[in-house]
């Protein structure tokens, strides 16, 4: 799930360059509508993809720490936003893209739609947690005591 909702974010993020290299006129969709209609579709389907994060989160969590677990994911994801804001303007600088000049902004839309697979070289760390889960395989009551079954 975490592999394809990586692919099709960076496909779908792939439409931005529609817009900076000007396609999007020769399609007969004004820059206007066309960023708007674009912009809305991500954040949506972003919000959407999160969906998975917070189903494995709930799945591996400990009980009584739900809420814990929920604000280090969340200052997480925010740690991960403010990052990218900044390697995003380091990138944006090195490129030589200002309000006047570019020049490079397709490159930089790109290297940027692309980086969002980046994440996929850990995707094996989840199947290892999925495999410890399988391992245990123990049932547990509530308070987290093993369940023998005659």
């Amino acid at each position: 799930m975490f592999t394809y909702s990586a692919i099709l974010a960076t496909a779908l993020g792939s439409t931005q360059l529609l817009l900076v290299s000007g396609y999007n006129r020769e399609l007969g969709i004004s820059d206007e509508l066309f960023a708007l209609t674009d912009s809305a579709v991500l954040t949506v389907l972003g919000e959407i993809s999160f969906l998975p994060v917070l189903v494995l989160a709930a799945k591996i969590c400990p009980k009584g720490v739900e809420a814990t677990l929920f604000a280090s994911l969340m200052s997480l994801f925010n740690f991960g936003g403010v990052t990218s804001q900044f390697l995003g303007a380091g990138l944006t600088e090195k490129l030589g893209v200002t309000a006047d000049n570019f020049d490079h902004l397709f490159e930089l839309v790109a290297i940027c739609n692309f980086t969002t697979l980046l994440p996929l070289v850990a995707i094996e760390f989840l199947n290892d947690v999925e495999e410890r889960e399988e391992d245990d395989g123990a049932d547990s009551d509530e308070e987290g005591n093993e369940i023998v079954q005659a």
